[in-house]
């Protein structure tokens, strides 16, 4: 390649009978060639690549709030890959379990982050793909869920993507996000829907 670019870059410096136009089109064709390869490169590999279980776990953190330092029980995710889109179906169903002093801890902070306290809204169950995961016996406790609706296009231009909550949906939807806190054994469930 180095051989190439001198002796085009030689040949393009004395211009002789007009041969700038020539130049133009071999850079052309090697600039068109580079950014084939690179976009193939990224298809084939960007865009299989795995994503791991603990930026799963990070994602989930920052959804519902959940400290660090709470332990993750288990997760699992229904696609661990990208698809075309992004990671369309992704579903991760996860626990966590608090010990006494992160439960009072998250007992304070959960309403100023949206928690609310039980019973969740009815329609839940109504939702495409309902999160069947959840505990069914919680008798004191708290959930989170909202429902993401993506910015759709409207008359050429995008609108603005929202975050609704859940009791406030009438329409079936793919795409949300719910946890339940079981205040008396201290765990916490989510489950995290993405749109097919």
């Amino acid at each position: 390649m180095g051989r190439v670019r001198a002796f085009t870059y030689i040949w393009c410096s004395f211009d002789m009978d007009g041969l700038l136009p020539y130049c133009y089109k071999i850079w052309k064709k090697i600039g068109i060639n580079i950014f084939l390869i690179l976009n193939c490169y990224l298809f084939l590999f960007g865009c299989t690549r795995s994503i791991s279980p603990s930026q799963d776990e990070s994602l989930i953190r920052r959804e519902f709030f959940i400290p660090d330092e709470v332990k993750m029980v288990s997760i699992w995710r229904s696609s661990d890959r990208p698809g075309t889109f992004g990671r369309e179906g992704l579903r991760i169903v996860a626990e966590f379990q608090l010990n006494t002093q992160q439960k009072e801890d998250f007992l304070k902070k959960a309403q100023g982050y949206g928690w609310k306290r039980l019973p969740k809204p009815n329609n839940i169950n109504s939702f495409r793909y309902p999160p069947e995961e959840l505990p069914k016996n919680v008798k004191e406790g708290m959930y989170f869920c909202y429902v993401h609706i993506s910015g759709k296009w409207i008359a050429g231009k995008k609108q603005e993507e929202k975050k609704i909550a859940c009791e406030d949906i009438k329409e079936n939807f793919d795409s949300y996000r719910i946890g339940l806190f079981d205040i008396e054994t201290g765990k916490i469930n989510i489950v995290f829907q993405n749109y097919y």
